[in-house]
């Protein structure tokens, strides 16, 4: 962000920039947005064996997208609103099968949050994990 401006002023140059990048076409340019963006995936994963141990998903529109065998331990996903993502969905389980265990995940003040979705065949286990301001909950 340019020197000098306040948190509110940057978020509000961001959402406009984002959602209509020609807006600002002298300090900024589509192909270099930055990370926190619509679609974005912060863990995009595929294949068998997967073990993540320790991840943070932070600010991304879908923290962990699976495809495979996978282990989330100690992992963390995180939506700061303040970047203008409002749909964040923190597991999107396409296929395989999944164990959550002593993770956290927090939608802090995003509007429309998604916990977890899951195609059909898709195997959850989940053990001691918190998830904080969901209106959904993992399913039993």
């Amino acid at each position: 962000p340019p020197r000098g401006i306040t948190q509110e002023d940057w978020m509000c140059t961001y959402r406009a920039r984002r959602f209509n990048p020609e807006s600002d076409p002298a300090t900024w340019r589509a192909e270099s947005l930055p990370e926190m963006l619509i679609d974005s995936i912060c863990f995009d994963v595929r294949g068998g064996g997967n073990t993540f141990d320790g991840c943070f998903a932070d600010t991304g529109e879908t923290g962990f997208r699976i495809d495979g065998v996978t282990f989330l331990t100690g992992c963390h996903v995180f939506n700061n609103y303040r970047f203008g993502m409002d749909h964040m969905l923190a597991i999107d389980h396409q296929s395989g099968r999944l164990t959550v265990s002593h993770c956290h995940f927090d939608a802090w003040c995003t509007p429309h949050p998604t916990l977890y979705r899951a195609a059909d065949g898709a195997t959850l286990t989940v053990r001691d994990s918190v998830a904080a301001k969901f209106p959904d909950a993992f399913p039993v």
